[in-house]
């Protein structure tokens, strides 16, 4: 066969493999982006494609391989179609470089750019960054002149290194700069977070998609089947597997664990890499080029996120900066009998310095200002609202079963009707789920019925409990030495594990009992009941440590549910003569007439009621000698317990300072200031437990 045949056929599978690489950018985006937007990039692939080579096509090929002049611009060129065979098989070949330096950018700036505004980027890419960089660097390739000005200076980048790759990457920086971050991607703080991809095997394959398309991606620079094309295949895949066991140990070193797009991003480092330098190194500098790409791309990419730069995909790191990398390369590792620009490696660096540098300029730059420009006049981003949804209906009005399904449910959570079921799509894995929740939807609202009816029920049980325990409370015997107010605060619906009894003795004498059962509700003041009962038969004559004991031991032996009650039990005779013990329960406040400073008046001993049903701690007797004009309190904990925002108690010395405020005030000014003082304190938390203070004041 002749040789010419061959190379053309040779070139023409190599572009194949190139145009196969569509599908890979395809796969990959897709399945590193969220599902709700997997159709919008999947058709920026296949419009750019369109767009780049019909542009390319029109004015880029002219542009970037036509007659140069002054080495910056081509302005006329032969007709592919006229040119014969080798020619037309050329602009298929550059065509598909074309088109991969502007898909890579669809990836960077997923899932907030505008369908419109990407269109215009890629046309200004295909008609304006890339032919007029790409003439600089490789115009006279095609008749092996060197007459772009960095390719005549020695500039050497054999596949794209940087004509491609780099040049997508900056403008890719450049827009995702501009449109700025998806919503969600760092916090407050400026911490990234991790925003899921929709399908990891999908980006896989997408992956494995690219590898074997830059098969012809490099194999295919020499534009002709001869005996560089071997070497080129072999590093080519080489470099791939530097990058990916460079990304593997990097994982386990860096992040502690192997992290998927992090072994992603290594392999096409490493591809991205090799590409400037795959005829001029051997395999094991291919391999070292290859893992070197992978530790810029990791380091490229930490540098983005410290900066809160959103790629979405990782396109700069593995584009830009493996692509500054690969270029460099070229004078690092290149054999110079093999490049054949007459320069020594110094020299070589420089030049490939520059080449890097005017890359950046131009196409981050350009494409900085040219989105700048038009965003003077439309906003470059969809809406918050759009980008919420998903840009597969907010540009496509793509919809799928599984969006239905969402929204659906959206709809129930905000309005709280369950009435309206899910959309069952037959036959599918979403419509099974529908169909499934839709049951449980049924089933939920035959229990919400069912509960309504038993919940009903129990507040009518709660109410006549409530007056039931508000019914046994007693009212205070009328007596001219002693007057009485009170206050209190149930928790729980209004029914109280708080309790008060008062009796009057036949030798006048007041009895005044307070109690605060454990937990709330009606199994609390069925316990108070049984106290009050006990109470209203006790001898007279016992002492106030005899009348805790007795509690005491009928409550030990009712064993309610492991339950029990703290109390005090307080005495007063008409003389002021007041004897008192503590079962387990905050101390009484004795606030003197006299000015002096309020009494915490408690005997030390004494379990609570019902806890055990042996006395293993007597409850002890104490008493004193009351003045005219001496107020006492006894409280529940639910007092001195309420708490504030920080968590931190009203305490017993607070309310002491409020009782001794009032010290001149009648009783129920007394009290109410102490339940205004605990409102404000706890800043509107309210209580968080029964809330119960007795007053009493001795009249003399």
């Amino acid at each position: 066969m002749d040789q010419t045949l061959i190379d053309i056929l040779w070139v023409a599978l190599c572009a194949s493999l190139v145009f196969l690489m569509q599908a890979g950018f395809l796969c990959l985006e897709t399945g590193l982006t969220r599902s709700k937007n997997n159709i919008n990039v999947a058709i920026k692939n296949i419009s750019d494609l369109g767009i780049a080579v019909f542009v390319f096509w029109m004015i880029g090929y002219t542009l970037m391989f036509g007659t140069s002049t002054l080495g910056v611009i081509g302005m006329i060129a032969e007709e592919p179609a006229k040119g014969g065979m080798k020619l037309l098989i050329f602009f298929l070949f550059q065509s598909m470089f074309c088109s991969t330096a502007v898909t890579i950018i669809s990836g960077a700036v997923a899932e907030r750019m505008r369908f419109v505004i990407y269109l215009l980027l890629s046309l200004f890419i295909s008609v304006c960054i890339y032919p007029v960089f790409g003439h600089w660097a490789w115009n006279g390739s095609i008749e092996s002149v060197s007459s772009g000005w960095l390719r005549s200076r020695g500039f050497v980048d054999f596949a794209g290194s940087t004509v491609v790759h780099s040049v997508g990457g900056w403008a890719a920086l450049a827009a995702i700069i501009v449109i700025g971050q998806r919503t969600g991607r760092f916090t407050p703080e400026g911490e990234p977070k991790k925003i899921p991809a929709s399908n990891v095997p999908l980006a896989i394959l997408g992956t494995l998609l690219l590898w074997f398309g830059w098969f012809g991606f490099n194999g295919g620079g020499t534009l002709a089947m001869n005996d560089q094309v071997p070497l080129i295949i072999v590093n080519t895949l080489l470099a791939g597997t530097g990058g990916i066991v460079t990304a593997l140990g990097l994982g386990w070193l860096v992040v502690k664990y192997i992290d998927v797009e992090l072994i992603i991003n290594g392999c096409l480092s490493g591809l991205v890499a090799v590409t400037a330098s795959a005829p001029f190194v051997t395999p094991g500098w291919a391999i070292v080029i290859g893992a070197l790409g992978s530790i810029v791309m990791l380091g490229c990419q930490q540098l983005l996120l410290h900066y809160q730069i959103d790629d979405a995909i990782g396109v700069v790191p593995v584009h830009a900066g493996a692509g500054i990398w690969g270029t460099l390369s070229v004078a690092f590792f290149g054999d110079s009998a093999l490049l054949g620009t007459g320069l020594n490696s110094w020299e070589q660096l420089k030049i490939q310095i520059l080449g890097i540098a005017v890359c950046f300029i131009w196409s981050f730059g350009g494409t900085y200002y040219f989105l700048k420009l038009i965003k003077l006049f439309v906003p470059l981003r969809v809406t918050p609202e759009e980008e919420h949804i998903g840009l597969n209906v907010a540009e496509h009005r793509a919809k799928t079963e599984l969006l239905d399904v969402l929204q659906a449910m959206e709809y129930q959570a905000k309005s709280q009707d369950f009435t309206k079921r899910l959309p069952v799509e037959p036959f599918t894995t979403v419509g099974v789920i529908a169909e499934r929740y839709n049951q449980v939807i049924s089933s939920l609202q035959k229990a919400e019925k069912t509960l309504v009816s038993k919940n009903t029920e129990m507040e009518e049980d709660l109410d006549l409990a409530k007056q039931f325990q508000q019914s046994l409370l007693p009212y205070f015997p009328e007596v001219s030495f002693l007057s009485f107010d009170y206050r209190y605060l149930p928790f729980h619906n209004g029914v109280s594990g708080d309790m008060y009894d008062i009796s009057l003795n036949p030798d006048g004498a007041i009895n005044i009992f307070l109690g605060d059962a454990t937990g709330h509700g009606i199994s609390a003041a069925f316990m108070t009941m049984i106290v009050q009962s006990k109470l209203d038969s006790m001898p007279e004559s016992m002492s106030t440590s005899e009348v805790l004991g007795e509690i005491n031991a009928l409550l030990a032996s009712k064993n309610i549910g492991n339950k029990f009650i703290t109390g005090v039990f307080l005495r007063i005779t008409p003389e002021g003569n007041m004897s008192l013990s503590h079962a387990a329960h905050p101390p009484a406040i004795i606030v003197p007439a006299d000015e002096t400073d309020a009494i915490l008046f408690k005997k030390q001993g004494g379990l609570p009621l019902g806890a055990f049903e042996d006395d293993l701690i007597p409850y002890m007797e104490s008493t004193y000698q009351l003045q005219k004009g001496d107020k006492i309190f006894l409280y529940t904990d639910g007092i001195t317990e309420w708490s504030n925002p920080q968590k931190r108690m009203f305490g017993i010395e607070r309310l002491k300072r409020v009782l001794e405020k009032n010290r001149h005030t009648d009783l129920g000014f007394a009290l109410t200031d102490v339940f205004a003082s605990l409102k404000d304190y706890s800043q509107g938390t309210g209580c968080h437990d029964d809330a119960t203070i007795l007053g009493f004041e001795f009249q003399g």
